[in-house]
């Protein structure tokens, strides 16, 4: 009788540890629910690269200038737009702005003087 019990006590454990792995694979989504899940992410990857990729825009500017007015224009946009000079040369001049509250990530400039 101990045997039978014993072997009752066992079918019992494993149908009830069956269970338990029935419910928690039922939570593991079909085919078609992760191949919807994919595209969704997908979808959002796409519109985040052309959204991104229309932000970044390069433009060119030809104009002529002194050395005097060149430093008078960078001193009045890096005080109003905040720029930090990171490098400064006569053939060129980098600046940046950090993250803050105004949805960018932060941007860089780079300014190319010709002829010197």
């Amino acid at each position: 009788m101990s045997k039978k019990l014993a072997i009752n006590e066992n079918a019992l454990k494993n149908d009830i540890i069956r269970k338990r792995v029935d419910a928690s694979f039922e939570l593991i989504p079909t085919k078609e629910e992760l191949l919807w899940i994919a595209l969704i992410f997908v979808g959002l990857a796409f519109i985040s690269f052309f959204i991104q990729r229309a932000r970044l825009r390069f433009k060119v500017f030809d104009i002529e200038c002194n050395d005097e007015q060149f430093e008078n224009a960078l001193k009045m946009t890096r005080e109003e737009l905040k720029w930090s000079i990171l490098t400064k040369q006569k053939s060129y001049v980098r600046a940046a702005r950090r993250w803050d509250w105004s949805l960018s990530w932060g941007e860089s400039i780079t300014i190319k003087r010709k002829g010197r």
